[in-house]
């Protein structure tokens, strides 16, 4: 329960920095910034080597993005992906990306749980979760702290899921300079 509610503090301190620190967009690689995320997922999920199938569709688009906040935004996607997949037998997680009409778009979809499709509206509100938390692990902080940081960027964030057991979709549009 101490370790719960010491990942919140820590979970409002992100969301708060996520709303309230000065952003320094630059232009980045989404794909390197990508796999390197990835790598270091690794490090906190040792099957990933084993079991999952990770695929980027190169190239993916570069955008502008503070840094800092693109890597925060990655993590929480793909730490949910890596979550949501553990009981599937064949996890599989794939980030797509495009620039379309003075947008880059970029998803990453997996395999895993989904998403019940009554509960889709909670998933991007402070310590919402649409799942028990022996089911999916966390906070519910994570993609509260995602909407924020691409509102921020002028941009969006959406989910996609047929529901339960048919994975999920979450696509970032943000506006190119």
């Amino acid at each position: 329960m101490l370790t719960h509610m010491k990942e919140m503090v820590e979970d409002v301190s992100l969301y708060l920095t996520a709303d309230e620190m000065e952003l320094q967009p630059e232009k980045i690689s989404t794909e390197t910034l990508t796999n390197d995320i990835f790598n270091q997922l690794k490090h906190y999920y040792p099957d990933l080597l084993k079991r999952y199938r990770f695929t980027i569709q190169s190239p993916l688009p570069d955008c502008y993005f503070d840094p800092l906040l693109f890597r925060q935004v990655m993590t929480n996607l793909l730490s949910n992906a890596v979550k949501a997949t553990r009981s599937v037998d064949h996890p599989q997680i794939q980030v797509t990306g495009q620039k379309k009409d003075g947008t880059v778009i970029l998803a990453v979809k997996d395999n895993g749980i989904g998403i019940p499709l009554q509960n889709r509206e909670r998933l991007f509100e402070l310590f919402k979760s649409v799942h028990t938390r022996d089911r999916f692990p966390g906070t519910g902080a994570g993609l509260a702290i995602v909407k924020r940081i691409m509102e921020r960027h002028e941009g969006s964030v959406s989910v996609e899921s047929m529901g339960e057991g048919r994975g999920t979709t979450f696509t970032l549009r943000f506006p190119l300079p």
